[in-house]
């Protein structure tokens, strides 16, 4: 698809992944000329809202990256409107803000506070100032520290990257696989696997385990004005993962929870986070315990669930970050006061775990899906293409 001088508004998806998607798709009632960024042409790219698609690979190229989306922007009528769909990409932005600044809208939260949240020692080191519950952790930083380290924790337990984008590369994929985290069982593995990522980045982090009650795992998800005040929020709970206990959803669904949001709400207005964001939240198993486990501060990757509570977060970003006020007011007064509950499935996924389980039927929670408003991950009527393409891409080839 060329990339043309539009009449409209322009915005630019900066990855064609299912959250990159679902943002195209939030986009669909508006005239705006829709881009999406690749590494290569994917199913996302078939996707009827989009008119444009540039292949540069952010990992490999972000020079040419930051060149292209400059030569894009000295050709736009207007102001053009950049949304990222990972740590990586909100890096990429922030470290560029003041060359992009002069042709883009920029979708990224104030820059301290996003430290303190995508530095994961810095923002459990932060969260126990403010007296909220987070996983015992420890910084580790070279093999020599690992005598320290490894005498004060407890086997097994959990080692992670200090910022998450470090295992989200092409080149974390050949080394870890799909993981965000490895459960290590011994002193023994401990070196192993540190041997193994440390190649990625030195520092890593060890924490402890935190055993949640059966489905108490949730999320608090929002959009914060640019004092970090909450303008909307729900929460949503995990379903279903792989893989299990530290994986990616498989299933979740909105529920009204309370205690869940009112501790979402503490924790991203004492920290002033804005913009959008995930806190997700876990009671633990016995105490009944709520702790913070992680934070995100852009569009998750269940965030078309919000359209089941009534609001468009991608055009509410659109409208706060653009200086809209009043169509902002207008998104948020669409909020359903009780709206029903509604079931996010990652369908592709979903598929192939339930191949893989279909002699334990129970564990694929099929009864969920006869009583939910559904919203699938690629699915939908009006724009099919997607779906079947990677149906052809993942499972049937």
């Amino acid at each position: 698809m060329p990339i043309l001088p539009p009449l409209t508004q322009s915005v630019i998806v900066m990855n064609m992944n299912h959250i990159g998607l679902g943002i195209i798709r939030n986009f669909k009632d508006t005239d705006f000329h829709i881009m999406g960024i690749a590494k290569k042409k994917n199913f996302v790219c078939s996707s009827k809202y989009l008119r444009a698609v540039i292949e540069i690979n952010i990992e490999n190229e972000p020079d040419r990256l930051l060149e292209k989306l400059l030569e894009i922007g000295q050709d736009l009528s207007g102001k053009g409107f950049i949304v990222p769909t990972s740590e990586v990409e909100l890096m990429f932005l922030i470290s560029h803000a003041g060359m992009l600044s002069e042709y883009y809208h920029l979708s990224i939260p104030e820059t301290e506070k996003f430290i303190k949240v995508t530095d994961k020692y810095l923002f459990y080191t932060e969260l126990r100032k403010h007296s909220f519950h987070t996983p015992e952790t420890f910084l580790l930083e070279s093999k020599e520290s690992m005598d320290g380290v490894a005498g004060r924790i407890c086997f097994p337990c959990i080692l992670k990257p200090v910022f998450s984008g470090d295992w989200k590369t092409g080149r974390a994929y050949s080394v870890v696989g799909a993981q965000k985290a490895m459960v290590i069982h011994s002193r023994a593995e401990l070196e192993k696997y540190y041997d193994l990522v440390s190649h990625l980045r030195s520092k890593v982090l060890l924490q402890q385990i935190v055993r949640s009650e059966d489905g108490e795992t949730y999320s608090f998800c929002c959009y914060a004005d640019s004092s970090g005040k909450v303008l909307w929020g729900c929460v949503t709970q995990k379903l279903l993962q792989y893989p299990e206990n530290f994986g990616t959803a498989l299933m979740c669904q909105t529920v009204r929870e309370p205690e869940i949001y009112q501790l979402g709400l503490q924790l991203v207005e004492k920290l002033g986070i804005d913009g959008i964001c995930e806190v997700e939240i876990m009671r633990e198993q016995g105490s009944g315990e709520l702790y913070i486990i992680e934070v995100n501060t852009r569009h998750w990757q269940q965030h078309i669930l919000s359209s089941s509570q009534g609001i468009n977060i991608s055009m509410l970003d659109y409208y706060c970050r653009t200086g809209q006020s009043q169509m902002a007011h207008a998104v948020l007064s669409a909020v359903q006061a009780h709206p029903e509950p509604a079931l996010w499935l990652d369908d592709r996924g979903y598929i192939l775990y339930s191949l893989k389980h279909y002699l334990h039927p129970g564990m694929c929670k099929f009864s969920y899906l006869k009583r939910k408003k559904i919203c699938f991950s690629t699915y939908r009527r009006d724009d099919f293409r997607p779906y079947i393409n990677i149906l052809k891409e993942r499972v049937l080839v």
